[in-house]
């Protein structure tokens, strides 16, 4: 009830904003859950009084919304169809949102999540001097994968013998873990932190040789991003717009979400492939460069911006 009446009074203050200062366009991105509900009245909303909207969805999750409820179809469909553009974080959001609403792919323009690379130049490819050490920064949440990651751990435990686990983040299932590790043994050979901050998350990923990004649904994980900036090798599922960045054998490595056998193979051939884990993160670090820098991402967003509001930005 307390986020509906807090969504209740954003909705009214947007609303004022609307009418009284009539912006150029708006810019509004949306989650999963009650966040669609709440975003997509303001779409909706904008939409009535002739302001272009510009939606940007950014959960992994809407997709199982989606499939489960009749209503969150029907209503998907008209916040999508209403808003001007629907700025997509990849390839496969692309797809999904111009197939549900049939519209154009024009009206569904691709902008990556940005990544300040000059933050991680002091870290980028100092392989040489980093642990064999395995990190997850993400919450640690079951639909993150991080139970997956402590299976191949214990299936896996004598190829990956001298390799180290560092977790770092919350979650509703931290504990949960924890406790799983000390049952099984395993404290030795697993790190796990909590939440960090950004100093401390520099210190974790220099540290490593490898980093792992396991859910099992996504749009696409910043914390990925920050990885493949630093020049790290990484194995990732094939989830939300991950393909886009992480091109199999050559960004990465690609793996099946919640598939122990095959998350288990990617990190037994790179744990034991000093020259590919060096292969992928320089094509890690060249792909974030060329996609997702703070430059790349500026020009996509004023030429979507410029084009829904009819002039170039100042």
């Amino acid at each position: 009830m307390r986020r509906w009446y807090l969504a209740t009074l954003r909705i009214i203050r947007f609303s004022w904003i609307v009418i009284v200062r009539r912006p150029d366009c708006c810019l509004i991105y949306s989650s999963s859950g009650a966040s669609i509900w709440e975003k997509g009245v303001m779409v909706v909303w904008a939409r009535i009084l002739a302001i272009p909207a510009i939606l940007r969805p950014v959960s992994g999750a809407i997709v199982d919304e989606y499939r489960r409820s009749v209503f969150t179809r029907i209503w998907l469909r008209l916040v999508a169809r209403s808003a001007s553009r629907v700025a997509c974080q990849g390839t496969r959001w692309r797809e999904f949102y111009s197939s549900i609403a049939n519209i154009s792919q024009s009206n569904t323009p691709i902008v990556y999540n940005p990544v300040d690379v000059a933050k991680y130049s002091s870290i980028q490819r100092n392989l040489a001097g980093a642990e064999q050490s395995v990190l997850f920064i993400g919450w640690v949440e079951k639909n993150k994968g991080i139970w997956d990651l402590l299976h191949v751990a214990v299936r896996f435990k004598a190829e990956l013998a001298n390799v180290r686990f560092v977790i770092c983040g919350g979650g509703c299932d931290l504990e949960a873990f924890r406790r799983e590790v000390k049952v099984r043994g395993l404290e030795s050979r697993f790190d796990v932190l909590g939440w960090v901050g950004f100093e401390e998350k520099l210190k974790a990923i220099s540290r490593c040789s490898i980093y792992v990004m396991l859910s099992h649904r996504e749009g696409l994980p910043n914390a990925l991003l920050e990885a493949m900036a630093s020049g790290r090798a990484v194995i990732a599922t094939s989830v939300g717009s991950v393909s886009d960045l992480v091109v199999d054998g050559q960004s990465g490595l690609l793996c099946e979400a919640g598939s122990i056998d095959d998350i288990g193979g990617c990190l037994v051939r790179l744990t034991n492939d000093f020259e590919l884990r060096e292969k992928l993160a320089s094509g890690a670090l060249a792909e974030v460069n060329k996609r997702v820098s703070y430059n790349a991402v500026r020009t996509s967003w004023e030429n979507i911006i410029s084009d829904v509001c009819g002039r170039k930005l100042q």
